[in-house]
């Protein structure tokens, strides 16, 4: 499934997956501010990934991304949606340290939108929602 502008940010579901729960409690936070109540946390890329496999196929998400987990990381996650050929998914990567080759790497991923430095804000919050509503597609897939 390809993302369409019928996908808006109200009809995909939002998920926060990081293992700092101060970084998950504070973007929940910000997120509810921004009119999001169901807002899905996972510690890790493994309890992520087993969630998305127990939903429908035809459900689209919202996920904001952290890169450095246990379990599964952030780029091993990236490499499974790759590789099911998920792409009713759009991705936020967040990271407390920007680092320009994980951007480099980050882009080579067709459902990364953008690299948010943590922590992230609520204006941030609005950008992401407002390039998302105004996308055709994801990334043209």
């Amino acid at each position: 499934m390809i993302l369409t502008k019928k996908h808006s940010v109200m009809n995909m579901k939002i998920v926060i997956i990081d293992d700092d729960p101060i970084a998950r409690i504070l973007l929940k936070k910000k997120l509810e501010l921004n009119g999001y109540i169901d807002v899905l946390m996972f510690e890790n890329g493994q309890e992520g990934l087993d969630y998305i496999m127990s939903q429908s196929p035809n459900q689209s998400y919202l996920i904001f991304l952290d890169i450095h987990m246990p379990v599964i990381n952030g780029w091993q996650f990236l490499d499974w949606l790759k590789n099911q050929g998920i792409y009713n998914t759009l991705v936020y990567i967040t990271s407390s340290s920007i680092n320009p080759e994980e951007i480099k790497l980050a882009n080579t991923f067709p459902m990364v939108v953008d690299f948010l430095s943590k922590p992230i804000t609520k204006h941030q919050i609005s950008n992401c929602e407002n390039v998302i509503n105004g996308l055709s597609s994801a990334k043209d897939l």
